[in-house]
């Protein structure tokens, strides 16, 4: 059984004795900063050249037009936003990738090193990205699919059966809402368990959802409960935040902002050392930090030394 509660303290502990591995989740405010800067200036220079009436009157004739024309004159505007998105894909996927080194260093009790986890996350962030599109893609095509899938049914069943079509179409799209509600369940644990798979075993693609595949199997309801408990603590995390916020805002006003995006490091660094430890301690053997791709199997004439397991935790 997994000790939900111990997970979590070893988390918060480890960001309240080491603040310093919230620092990787900064990154994530530079395509945010760049996009803001780029709407502001866009909203600012239509607000100068247009009023109220004029901009309503003007979309409400042509809205396509008027949308190509905005497009147009504010394109270079458009081509940093769509540059920073862009770019915080790539800073996610490195920033994710930092922290299941350090949940590793924290379950086996090892000295935090944040140097070593930016180390790591710069040889497999990539990895991670590639990773997280390909399972991407193999859900929206399985929930998509039975989408389409129970509405031709139940179109074709309705056509060429009448009521009882109607009948046996509904119930197909009764069949098709169940699959879905099972993919989600089977989905999300999956998120939750593959990008620490990736980092620390080194895995990529089909080998990395293949072996959450099998570390999952018969502890589903463990990671639900791991994951609905999370959602609970960070649920009332924001809560008392958003007090903290309020009650500072009468204090300093517009730079209250300032403050909350700091609060909002700490559930960050939370959820991602969270599912690092859930992944460590649902493996069903010691792991080591792996530095290089896992070798091919050796034949049986050749010399199979045993890899020394880590520290096991307390």
């Amino acid at each position: 059984m997994v000790n939900i509660e111990n997970l979590f303290n070893n988390a918060f502990s480890a960001i309240r004795t080491q603040p310093k591995i919230l620092l990787p989740l900064v990154l994530n405010w530079i395509p945010g900063a760049v996009i803001s800067v780029a709407v502001s200036l866009i909203a600012s220079d239509i607000i100068k050249e247009y009023t109220y009436d004029k901009l309503r009157s003007a979309f409400g004739a042509d809205p396509i037009g008027f949308t190509h024309a905005l497009l147009k004159n504010y394109s270079s505007h458009s081509g940093f936003i769509i540059l920073a998105l862009l770019l915080s894909i790539f800073i996610f996927s490195f920033v994710n990738a930092v922290y299941p080194t350090l949940s590793y260093q924290i379950y086996y009790r090892k000295k935090i090193l944040l140097s070593a986890a930016v180390s790591t996350a710069k040889q497999r962030y990539l990895k991670v990205l590639w990773t997280n599109i390909l399972f991407g893609i193999i859900s929206m095509s399985a929930v998509f699919g039975t989408i389409i899938l129970a509405i031709v049914l139940f179109v074709v069943l309705a056509i060429a059966g009448g009521v009882v079509g109607i009948l046996l179409g509904g119930i197909a799209a009764l069949i098709a809402i169940i699959l879905l509600i099972i993919f989600a369940a089977y989905i999300t644990p999956m998120w939750v368990v593959l990008e620490p798979i990736v980092v620390i075993e080194n895995l990529s693609g089909l080998s990395a959802i293949e072996k959450a595949h099998k570390i999952l199997k018969g502890k589903l309801g463990e990671v639900w409960i791991f994951i609905i408990l999370l959602a609970v603590a960070n649920g009332l995390y924001f809560w008392m935040a958003g007090l903290i916020a309020g009650a500072v805002e009468f204090l300093i006003g517009s730079y209250t902002i300032v403050i909350e995006m700091i609060l909002m490091l700490l559930p960050s660094a939370f959820i991602l050392l969270s599912y690092g430890l859930l992944y460590l301690e649902i493996s069903p053997a010691s792991i080591n930090l792996s530095v290089s791709p896992p070798p091919p199997t050796q034949s049986q004439g050749q010399n199979n030394t045993p890899q020394p397991l880590p520290e096991q935790p307390t």
